[in-house]
């Protein structure tokens, strides 16, 4: 009898933590959406004026609660996968992310991600831009809208020194690669910026010393990405860089 009660607590226990990871159900029988912060598979970084900055870490076969972005926002995707989502109560649709993706969601909005991936986690950096685009968009996105409007486009050739840029009418976003012993200017727009690194990175700052810069780390507007950038290591340098205006 004891064994039983407590297989049956142990049961009820498991209830009450997958409930507590649900959302709430309203009057008209649809989920409530909760804020962003109180998503647990989002870590707010820091926020300033212009950004509000999440780290996404969704490990295999897990949903984040639906949730509300109240601006436009940036996915800067740091792992190679899958990954579905859902607007609203709609159907979920299942999007190829590859590390440095880097794209473009109009705000605000109600939506839900799930990892379908049996040993992946995903994991992104979401930057919310606290001025909303003018630009329009289409939806359900067509091929011509995304090309435009909301992705980073592959670059031409993936064995030289580039930056593929999508330039809005709040931040320019850029996937750059410069290779070894390669330079490049990066910052064009004049504003702050937001750097997150691909892989760990050697760079010399034109006027200044070699610094490293650790792999998926978010830096905040650094001085030396605002000047002609040399890779000093033996491998590419990648990194995503936006540009708030």
């Amino acid at each position: 009898m004891k064994n039983r009660i407590s297989v049956l607590s142990a049961v009820l226990l498991v209830s009450v933590v997958v409930l507590g990871q649900q959302n709430k159900v309203g009057p008209d029988g649809n989920p409530v959406p909760v804020p962003v912060t109180e998503d647990k598979y989002h870590s707010l970084l820091f926020e300033n004026q212009f950004a509000r900055v999440f780290r996404v870490e969704l490990p295999p076969q897990k949903a984040t609660l639906l949730h509300k972005h109240p601006y436009d926002y940036m996915i800067i995707t740091l792992s190679d996968g899958d990954i579905e989502s859902a607007r609203g109560i709609a159907s979920f649709m299942t999007y190829i992310c590859p590390r440095g993706d880097v794209r473009f969601m109009h705000g605000p909005i109600n939506h839900q991600l799930r990892n379908p991936e049996g040993m992946i986690t995903h994991r992104n950096i979401t930057v919310e831009i606290r001025r909303n685009s003018e630009q329009p968009y289409a939806y359900p996105a067509t091929i011509e809208s995304l090309q435009d409007y909301d992705v980073v486009p592959p670059p031409l050739d993936h064995r030289v020194t580039y930056q593929a840029v999508l330039d809005r009418d709040t931040v320019r976003a850029s996937r750059v690669q410069i290779l070894p012993g390669e330079s490049l200017v990066v910052a064009k727009v004049g504003g702050p910026l937001l750097v997150v690194p691909l892989e760990d990175l050697e760079l010399k700052a034109e006027g200044g010393e070699t610094a490293a810069y650790r792999g998926d780390d978010v830096l905040w507007d650094p001085n030396a990405f605002h000047r002609k950038l040399t890779n000093t290591a033996s491998l590419p340098a990648r990194f995503v860089l936006l540009e708030f205006k």
